[in-house]
């Protein structure tokens, strides 16, 4: 399988679970992980007990995982659903557009 990057991480699976590895092969964030997005902007976002949140290069968990769905950001903002409302979030987790 050909590993893809995306700034300068790479997503992998072990066992069933998801996390990354950075350019030279290391293990940065411990697949743990149900699902998990690609890096854009500096947050990944990752599925954990059937919630989403996002973390950062490091693997710390910089916006909680408390999201019922999200996907990545783009252009400093992401989409998220909670509580059967939709709606947008800053790279710091405030809510922006409801």
């Amino acid at each position: 399988d050909e590993i893809s990057f995306c700034e300068g991480m790479a997503i992998v699976r072990l066992d069933g679970k998801y996390g990354f590895i950075d350019m030279f092969g290391f293990e940065v964030v411990i697949p743990q992980y149900e699902e998990v997005f690609a890096f854009k902007e500096g947050l990944a976002c990752v599925k954990l007990q059937n919630k989403y949140g996002y973390i950062d290069k490091k693997g710390k968990v910089v916006i909680s995982i408390i999201f019922d769905k999200a996907v990545s950001f783009n252009e400093g903002l992401a989409s998220v659903k909670l509580n059967n409302k939709y709606g947008f979030i800053d790279n710091q987790g405030k809510v922006k557009i409801s």
